[in-house]
């Protein structure tokens, strides 16, 4: 089994956060079930606009389903690494490449042919044919006055006071539409790039994503960009090649789940109490060690652990049914971990019984 370094992050916004650790966390705080709530990300150009859905800003995060295992954590961890040196050394050498859109010249400039396949992949522009695009700059220059128009309309209508710059933008711009038929064709091209860019990786849950953030990194490494500003955009590009790999679903949901695991990741085992005492009668306690160990044998294995608070979880649901505080968890697991013959292990990543065979999920 992997060994995870024993300085652990506890928060996807911890400005030190490293990309290795990021994407370490991220495994670390992947649910049995495949749940895995991360920090959601902007979206620039045509990108915007297109999903409801997949709208972020400072207050939500993403609400992902993922399949992945150690392996596959261990693939993205190299994949993830090779592909930022990547970026990082061309970015040196070639600083305006971005700004290339003929394969001819490309090939020119590149010479070698890994670093001509990367560009063709990942950095050169997506522009599907067949489009208008002073059409489509106009349409979506509207878009966002009308946009804009609407949160200060709305803002008035709720009683906020404007500012001079706000009254004003109203009066100039009141009047700013998009037909239907306009949106129609803009979101025909979104469509088409979407489509363009899972032709170019594959078609995952977020080849867009990957080469925007691609992009978005290479010319912020060719700009020699503050690291706070690199390492961000890094753990985002991280985070869409995994939901490209291993994702299955992506929404929009609020920060709140997201940071109530990392504050409680942070909590003493008495704070922890205090939020999962029981609220009514215990069944026998004389059974925590019996349900605990039954629990750990059908839902774990080397490679699929438990936090203690998942086990407290599952005790309390049938058939099992027994409200305990955290703390005769830990101290049960302790004991059952110290005892070998049990085959409990304990460490960062959770509890678990050694096994031969896979458990079945």
């Amino acid at each position: 089994m992997t060994e995870f370094e024993n300085e652990t992050f506890r928060s996807f916004d911890d400005p030190e956060l490293g990309l290795d650790d990021f994407i370490t966390l991220m495994f670390e705080r992947t649910s049995e079930e495949g749940v895995l709530y991360i920090p959601g990300w902007h979206y620039d150009g045509p990108g915007q606009g297109f999903s409801e859905d997949l709208h972020t800003d400072e207050n939500d995060s993403y609400l992902c389903h993922v399949d992945w295992n150690l392996s596959d954590y261990e693939g993205l961890l190299q994949t993830v690494k090779v592909h930022v040196a990547l970026l990082r050394f061309l970015s040196k050498l070639h600083p305006d490449l971005l700004s290339i859109d003929d394969p001819a010249l490309a090939s020119k400039e590149l010479k070698e042919k890994e670093f001509i396949d990367f560009w063709k992949k990942y950095l050169c522009p997506l522009s599907p044919e067949d489009f208008d695009y002073n059409k489509l700059y106009d349409i979506e220059d509207r878009m966002g006055v009308s946009e804009h128009v609407k949160t200060i309309a709305g803002n008035f209508s709720k009683g906020v006071e404007l500012d001079e710059f706000e009254k004003s933008f109203l009066a100039d711009y009141l009047d700013t539409k998009v037909t239907p038929e306009e949106e129609d064709y803009y979101h025909s091209y979104v469509s088409a790039i979407y489509k363009e860019a899972e032709e170019r990786i594959g078609g995952g849950l977020c080849a867009y994503d990957v080469v925007i953030r691609t992009r978005r990194l290479f010319r912020l490494l060719a700009l020699k960009a503050p690291w706070v500003v690199v390492i961000r955009e890094a753990r985002f590009l991280a985070a869409a090649m995994l939901l490209n790999r291993h994702g299955k679903s992506r929404e929009t949901v609020g920060n709140f789940q997201r940071l109530r695991i990392e504050r409680e990741e942070r909590m003493s085992e008495e704070e922890l109490d205090e939020i999962y005492r029981p609220k009514k009668g215990n069944s026998p306690k004389s059974l925590l060690p019996l349900f605990i160990y039954q629990i750990l044998k059908t839902k774990t294995d080397s490679k699929h652990h438990l936090r203690k608070n998942d086990i407290l979880e599952e005790l309390q649901k049938y058939p099992y049914e027994l409200f305990v505080e955290r703390k005769a968890v830990s101290r049960t697991v302790e004991s059952m971990a110290e005892q070998h013959q049990f085959s409990v292990f304990s460490d960062s990543t959770g509890v678990w019984i050694e096994q031969e065979k896979p458990k079945s999920i």
